[in-house]
């Protein structure tokens, strides 16, 4: 399989990695599991590729150009609405973001 020697050899970000990971799972039918082991990565890591994928393509977007970082981007994967992780990323973006403390 040569997608996944390319996914280690290539300088990609955390968005392409996402992409060619789903689509090795799908074109080869395997689980997370298998994955990992083919590409010698944790099978936690890749389902937190995996899972940005679900992220509006706005926050997609800026995680591609480098707006927004892979922990940015991990961190409004948590967040349940659509809405409020648009809001939340343009201020990180703007670099507002007020973090509460309880």
């Amino acid at each position: 399989m040569g997608i996944d020697r390319n996914i280690q050899r290539e300088s990609l970000n955390a968005l392409e990695i996402a992409i060619s990971y789903n689509r090795i799972l799908e074109e080869c039918d395997l689980t997370q599991d298998e994955l990992s082991k083919r590409v010698g990565k944790n099978r936690t890591t890749i389902s937190n590729y995996i899972r940005l994928l679900k992220l509006p393509a706005e926050i997609q977007a800026a995680l591609r150009d480098g707006t927004l970082t892979m922990g940015h981007a991990r961190s409004l994967i948590n967040v349940e609405k659509p809405d409020y992780q648009l809001n939340i990323s343009r201020r990180i973006i703007k670099g507002k973001v007020i973090c509460q403390r309880s």
